[in-house]
């Protein structure tokens, strides 16, 4: 099933960890935590987020966000150093 994520760093598209089944990219802004991110939307299979739950992890956690752009995406964000 298709989902869309919201990437931002080395998940970007063009990036050795973006991921394979991108079938639509987006640019867009999405506040992850207290941060407003520049990025981009991606539309990809939903079976590659086990594999990028296991790259970003344990520094990163999987959220929902609503991008500027008003889509509903998954994205990573930074887990806090005391609660690690």
């Amino acid at each position: 099933m298709e989902v869309k994520l919201f990437v931002y760093g080395m998940l970007r598209p063009g990036e050795p960890h973006s991921p394979e089944t991108t079938t639509a990219v987006v640019s867009d802004l999405a506040s992850i935590g207290n941060n407003q991110m520049q990025g981009f939307t991606l539309t990809i299979d939903d079976s590659e987020l086990p594999a990028l739950d296991q790259f970003e992890s344990p520094e990163y956690k999987r959220v929902k966000v609503v991008t500027s752009k008003g889509f509903h995406a998954w994205a990573y964000e930074l887990i806090e150093k005391e609660s690690l």
